[in-house]
């Protein structure tokens, strides 16, 4: 009977192959850390905004007006609320309901924010102390961290790829 050996042989897979695994995991590291990024400058900002301070505000117009990137877009809707408010000592007026512009393809979602600011109504603006001209009704969330872990995700899956493939195997 002939005698087997114990230790494992060890073996590597062929270049070409090796190459697209690298190749495949540098891919999702990369996807994976422009995601973790975005998610994490879009926290940031989020986070900024708590420094901002609460003025009352006066909603001066509050309608739903279509918009369109260019003649070949959709229309799309976006509610315009115009608010007025006092900040470093001079009125001051604003159009900003989010930090980033709000707009839907369904008019009854831009409604839903009109009928929230409705025109005369006394709201809350938070106003940036940096730039007082800068105000928003509704601060941004920031939720966005909450989700950093499935880009991170793609990172780690990458790096075990990159690692198996510059590794030999055991068999």
């Amino acid at each position: 009977m002939p005698e087997t050996s114990q230790t494992p042989i060890l073996t590597t897979a062929p270049l070409p192959a090796r190459a697209w695994k690298v190749f495949l995991g540098l891919t999702l590291v990369s996807a994976g850390s422009f995601f973790c990024w975005w998610l994490f400058a879009t926290w940031q900002k989020a986070a900024r905004m708590d420094s901002w301070l609460p003025v009352r505000a006066m909603v001066l117009s509050s309608k739903v007006v279509p918009w369109q990137f260019n003649e070949f877009s959709q229309i799309r809707y976006q509610p315009r609320i115009r608010y007025r408010y006092e900040s470093a000592g001079a009125p001051r007026e604003s159009e900003r309901i989010r930090r980033v512009a709000i707009r839907s393809a369904h008019p009854e979602q831009a409604a839903a924010w009109v009928e929230k600011f409705p025109q005369g109504a006394l709201v809350t603006a938070w106003v940036d102390p940096a730039n007082p001209d800068s105000a928003v009704l509704k601060r941004d969330s920031k939720a966005a961290l909450y989700s950093i872990w499935f880009p991170a995700l793609f990172v780690a899956g990458g790096l075990g790829m990159i690692l198996s493939a510059l590794r030999p195997s055991r068999f």
